[in-house]
């Protein structure tokens, strides 16, 4: 059994940020990553081995391909894809997770009440 803890924003973190945003004025942004998964910074934890899809590789019926890269449907390319985000939300942009919310992260600016949320 693979046990796997991938976060995600609690609804009522999202209400109170559109809540906020939208009485003080703030512009809103979202993005999306697409083939997030494949991008994730780590590797696979387990040999995960396929069969030749549609005889696309010169193989031998006795032979697999191993698999190196989280992709949709495996339980734990979701834990990768977010250590590969909360890397780089704080190493790179310097935020760190909410207490309240783990999966909300804020970067604290020169003066302590002026905050970036992610």
């Amino acid at each position: 059994m693979i046990f796997h803890s991938t976060r995600t924003i609690q609804a009522s973190s999202t209400r109170l940020l559109l809540s906020l945003a939208s009485t003080l004025g703030f512009d809103i942004w979202t993005a999306d990553v697409t083939q997030a998964y494949l991008k994730s910074g780590k590797p696979l934890k387990r040999d995960i081995f396929v069969r030749n899809p549609a005889d696309e590789f010169e193989l031998n019926t006795n032979q697999f391909l191993r698999l190196v890269r989280p992709l949709y449907g495996l339980c734990e390319s979701g834990d990768l894809w977010y250590e590969t985000l909360d890397n780089h939300l704080g190493d790179n942009l310097g935020m760190e997770p909410t207490k309240t919310d783990p999966a909300q992260d804020v970067r604290w600016a020169a003066r302590r009440s002026k905050r970036q949320l992610c």
